[in-house]
């Protein structure tokens, strides 16, 4: 019964399990691990508020790009080296996560 509600029920594959895991749950816990650090980066700081309301608009509400600009280009009290290994390690596991997924199923 392709299409059913039936569909959902069906055993899970490894290969399917896989997918699942890399090609939903990690991106979306990369962007997790960025927009908490940026927020508890922006607590901690001592900006002016309109920055500070800027930024939070921002990362909050444009999660993936806020949370990795703020990241990479704003004034922040993380070292530089551990925000860019963060947001470009996490490119970079993504990308190599959708690599492996198309070549396992393509």
């Amino acid at each position: 019964m392709s299409g059913s509600f039936l569909t959902l029920l069906s055993p899970v594959t490894p290969l399917g399990l896989l997918h699942v895991l890399y090609g939903y749950v990690l991106p979306i816990t990369i962007v997790c691990i960025w927009t908490a650090m940026a927020v508890l980066d922006l607590a901690s700081s001592e900006r002016t508020r309109g920055t500070t309301l800027a930024w939070s608009a921002l990362v909050l509400g444009v999660p993936v790009l806020g949370s990795a600009g703020y990241l990479l280009f704003s004034r922040r009290t993380l070292p530089s080296r551990v925000a860019i290994a963060v947001v470009v390690g996490g490119i970079g596991i993504v990308g190599a996560s959708y690599g492996l997924s198309y070549a396992l199923i393509g």
